[in-house]
């Protein structure tokens, strides 16, 4: 994704379906402008309680007890994996949305260095 601005505070960026965020990690090795790359963990993400959040196609749910694992795609095609909890109804070919915290999001430079955050993140869960 690319690189909004930068400041003091950190990285900002888009992310679709979740919009504008500011990703608080030291910023040194990026400029506006610059791609970025960002992960998210599968445990960290959650099913949003409202319309917000980024919505995914479900292909694949994987019930596993405890939590459900659920395999899909957003409108770029790109593929998301979220771990969810054990009771939750979800079925395949279903629109979900999904939240993440954005303490939680990881963030690398164009050369996949690791940026350093500048908080921890607190669990949905």
């Amino acid at each position: 994704v690319p690189c909004l601005s930068t400041d003091s505070n950190g990285v900002k960026v888009e992310l679709q379906g979740i919009g504008e965020q500011l990703l608080t990690v030291d910023a040194v090795t990026v400029g506006e402008g610059q791609d970025i790359e960002v992960g998210i963990r599968p445990e960290d993400l959650y099913l949003s309680e409202t319309d917000k959040g980024m919505p995914i196609k479900v292909e694949v749910v994987e019930h596993l007890g405890g939590s459900t694992m659920v395999y899909g795609s957003n409108d770029d095609h790109l593929n998301i994996c979220a771990l969810l909890p054990g009771d939750l109804e979800v079925i395949d070919d279903s629109i979900i949305n999904l939240e993440v915290n954005p303490a939680s999001i990881h963030v690398f430079d164009s050369d996949g260095g690791a940026m350093r955050r500048r908080e921890i993140p607190e669990k949905h869960r």
